[in-house]
């Protein structure tokens, strides 16, 4: 009978000694388990395109504008004037270079025009960057510099550097303009291009 006991305690006492254990282990965190930790220091993600060309040339702080070659237009206040095809801008004329502006983004732009510094003194010339062909006067009736013009993504839009020369009033004591090294500065040329907002 006592053996019976014993037994019996040894049993409840080995049990016990196994709970305890087995607890131990499970708090003590040294069961075998798979635990794997990695880290990313460089999280990315592909931003949308933003590209602007100005008669192919990326739109940059530097570019190589060319307007020498410019469409002559007789000025309708010349009476019988002609359009001096081929030759360069004279009084009594307007004319136009065309400029093709392609945006090129995943986003819409407005793009604006302006000239700076120019240097010219004979005051019967105006110059604009207009959006569509010029028609003498009405050249700064749209003028890109003070209202932006909206370039979808993908579109491609032509806009127009402009003069007016007028026959009328010009400064006859300008001795510069028509000389062998004369000509007519339009200054610096800014192209600004903007990522348009979306509307809310």
């Amino acid at each position: 009978m006592a053996k019976t006991k014993n037994n019996r305690f040894l049993k409840v006492a080995g049990l016990m000694l196994g709970v305890t254990m087995l607890a131990t282990c499970v708090l003590s965190g040294t069961m075998a388990k798979y635990t794997s930790t990695g880290t990313a220091n460089s999280v990315t993600a592909n931003a949308g395109k933003w590209s602007i060309t100005v008669d192919g040339e990326e739109l940059e702080e530097t570019m190589n504008l060319s307007i020498a070659d410019m469409t002559i237009t007789a000025d309708e206040a010349v009476a019988g004037g002609t359009a001096y095809a081929g030759t360069a801008p004279v009084p009594g004329t307007y004319g136009y270079k065309a400029i093709e502006i392609k945006n090129e983004s995943v986003v819409d732009a407005e793009v604006s025009v302006s000239a700076t510094g120019a240097t010219n003194t004979d005051s019967s010339i105006t110059v604009g960057f207009v959006k569509s062909i010029p028609d003498g006067d009405a050249i700064t009736s749209e003028d890109l510099s003070s209202t932006p013009l909206k370039i979808n993504a993908g579109q491609t839009e032509t806009i127009y550097i402009a003069y007016n020369w007028e026959f009328e009033g010009q400064d006859d004591a300008d001795t510069t303009l028509g000389k062998d090294t004369g000509a007519i500065n339009f200054g610096s040329i800014t192209v600004t291009a903007t990522q348009a907002q979306l509307a809310h």
